[in-house]
């Protein structure tokens, strides 16, 4: 939210934001549980959980069969399912797999998307240009989607600029480690993988969900995947990160509470006064006024009447 106070994404209104920056609020995006879970999801080939990700082996052979692909558990499988636009950062991915493609001769990578007509081109000959590691959906299906989550090992998700996404939240709650820039909502829901953390802060993998990238190149992009390929290459940090990015709690509880909030503050609202029934209370009124003039002649029926009454006034309000 605060990258919109600065000239890079302030598209110059940034003054204006910055002089109103006290009344600025972000909340991230939530998911629906029921539909993106995968220990439930009839979409696709097997269920599994943070618990027991065996059901993610045949997801992923579902997956290269489907973009034909070589089937292979052991390779690195990457995933890409967006819209191919220039501000999904698709025209410099293009780019950069070609390279890391002939760095890594295991590595696959399944698209689905849609987009400029160009971007869509440029998919399809670097599919054409490596037979069984690149395969290309273009266009948009839900069951694709489901699978593709599911079976991919990584996801590259670049973007010039993104409010929050949902892409990643998919992909964290699939156990598919996200590879995303640096920016907005992606920034908000992934937790970076550090190598370089001190001792005292525990393993690299220790709370860490994925891989950020900061820069708009190639190079940006191959630099952060193959960090991610080289954590592939050791299974126990692997798993930790697909056990960490499946326990994120993504759903809607959470950013309902934020606007709820929000919402209150700016309306001044206050909880809801229970319903006063006007009738009721004058009746009470009336009687305890009638049961005064008894208290001067009975102390205890005078207080009896008036705790009755006082009991009739707490019901009705």
């Amino acid at each position: 939210m605060r990258e919109i106070l600065t000239p890079r994404f302030g598209h110059l209104m940034e003054g204006v934001l910055q002089a109103c920056s006290h009344k600025l609020s972000g909340i991230t995006n939530g998911i629906d549980g029921d539909t993106w879970n995968p220990a439930a999801d009839p979409l696709i080939a097997r269920p599994y959980s943070a618990d027991d990700v065996r059901g993610k082996q045949a997801c992923k052979r579902e997956l290269q069969q489907i973009f034909g692909l070589t089937v292979d558990p052991f390779a690195p499988l990457g995933a890409i399912g967006s819209r191919l636009t220039s501000q999904k950062l698709a025209d410099v991915v293009v780019e950069a797999l070609p390279s890391l493609l002939a760095r890594h001769p295991r590595l696959q990578v399944a698209i689905l998307g849609k987009g400029e007509a160009y971007l869509e081109a440029a998919m399809r000959d670097l599919a054409a240009a490596w037979p069984q590691r690149v395969g290309v959906f273009i266009g948009y299906d839900e069951q694709r989607a489901h699978r593709l989550h599911a079976g991919a090992d990584i996801l590259l998700h670049g973007s010039r600029f993104e409010p929050c996404g949902l892409t990643q939240l998919y992909a964290l709650r699939y156990g598919t480690i996200p590879v995303a820039s640096r920016v907005g909502g992606l920034r908000d829901t992934i937790v970076d993988y550090t190598p370089e953390r001190s001792p005292e802060l525990g393993l690299p993998e220790d709370g860490a969900t994925g891989f950020l990238f900061d820069g708009e190149a190639p190079d940006d992009v191959a630099f952060a995947l193959q960090r991610a390929l080289d954590a592939f290459m050791r299974p126990s940090s692997w798993h930790a990160l697909q056990r960490n990015a499946m326990r994120c709690d993504f759903g809607w509880n959470k950013p309902v509470q934020a606007y709820l909030k929000l919402y209150s503050t700016l309306t001044d609202a206050r909880p809801a006064q229970p319903r006063v029934d006007v009738e009721r209370i004058a009746a009470a009124s009336a009687q305890r006024r009638a049961s005064a003039g008894g208290a001067t002649v009975n102390g205890q029926t005078g207080w009896s009447n008036g705790a009755a009454s006082q009991e009739t006034v707490a019901r009705s309000a």
